[in-house]
């Protein structure tokens, strides 16, 4: 009896240990410390989540800004950071640029919602003088400076990169402490519409010629390369539009074949590792020119490089924001 009534007693006390560290995440300052101020930002349900490069003047972002922990703060600032590729030695490194941040908005009553338009930003980041700086793989980085009432400034991030926030602010309840939006290029099938130069590796030497792409009627996301490879020839296309892979089916291409048609028309086979660059409109596959028709193979596989030529933004103005698309590998 002894030894249930130990272990009943035993349990209450872990019980009540337990509840005790629970009740409250906000923890007073111990004495002869100064307060901290935990600011967090949220995008809200209305917020676009990307920046939509064909369509800057559209972007509507929106943010949620609060104090979740003791110490007051006589106001926020709204900061953003600037992330870009620039090539180092041939080599493309992105980073961030916490040494120049720029200063969206200041906050003095809490809660605040706030709207971030493209004009806000270009405004506020000085490396940037209007959108064509800009380029689809670049992102904005947004957190927020704090200044509490006896005037010390707690900044989201220092000039290094580096967080300020303590393990435990970060932990609190409702915290986060910074908002990206990249920017995007979505797949516009359209602007894919065009003459190209095209690069064909066979593995030993590369043939550059010009081709043209329309858009195949049959497939939403479907293309027609005309004169790839030998003369006058029709290759079928698509895109896929979640992952951005070309794909295509074994076909024929030409309405002809070499040596008179002796060994039938030319086809297209074994399509593959392709890719379309949304940003800079390039497809990308490897395939093997060949002859079904009379059960030989010709040719080798080839690695077809296709870059749009001319103006790629003249077909922007009028395109619909409204269409999913995915973030673009960097």
């Amino acid at each position: 009896m002894k030894e249930i009534f130990k272990i009943i007693i035993s349990f209450v006390i872990a019980l009540t240990f337990f509840s005790s560290c629970n009740e409250e995440a906000n923890l007073p300052t111990p004495d002869g410390m100064k307060p901290g101020v935990a600011a967090s930002i949220h995008r809200t349900d209305a917020s676009d989540i990307t920046i939509n490069s064909y369509n800057y003047a559209s972007l509507a972002l929106e943010f949620d800004i609060a104090i979740l922990q003791d110490g007051e703060a006589s106001s926020v600032d709204l900061m953003v950071v600037y992330g870009t590729t620039t090539v180092i030695d041939s080599v493309p490194v992105f980073s961030r640029d916490f040494e120049n941040p720029g200063n969206i908005a200041t906050i003095t009553s809490f809660p605040a919602t706030v709207s971030v338009d493209v004009a806000d930003i270009v405004a506020a980041i000085a490396a940037i003088t209007d959108t064509t700086d800009l380029a689809g793989g670049d992102d904005f980085m947004f957190f927020l400076n704090v200044t509490t009432v006896d005037g010390r400034l707690l900044p989201g991030y220092l000039p290094t990169g580096e967080i300020t926030q303590s393990p435990a602010q970060r932990n609190i309840e409702g915290q986060n402490f910074n908002v990206l939006a990249p920017i995007v290029c979505p797949l516009y099938i359209d602007l894919f519409v065009g003459t190209y130069d095209v690069q064909e590796y066979d593995g030993t030497a590369t043939a550059e010629y010009t081709c043209t792409v329309e858009l195949d009627p049959a497939e939403p996301y479907g293309l027609i390369v005309y004169d790839l490879w030998w003369g006058p020839s029709s290759t079928y296309i698509t895109i896929d539009p979640l992952s951005y892979e070309v794909l295509g089916e074994d076909q024929i291409i030409t309405d002809w074949g070499p040596y008179g048609g002796a060994y039938g028309r030319i086809g297209m086979s074994d399509f593959n590792s392709g890719y379309a660059n949304t940003c800079d409109l390039i497809l990308f596959w490897n395939s093997t020119p060949d002859l079904p028709e009379s059960g030989y193979w010709w040719g080798v596989t080839c690695d077809y490089t296709l870059t749009r030529t001319g103006d790629k933004n003249s077909q922007t103005e009028n395109i619909e924001r409204d269409i999913p698309y995915s973030i673009i590998r960097r």
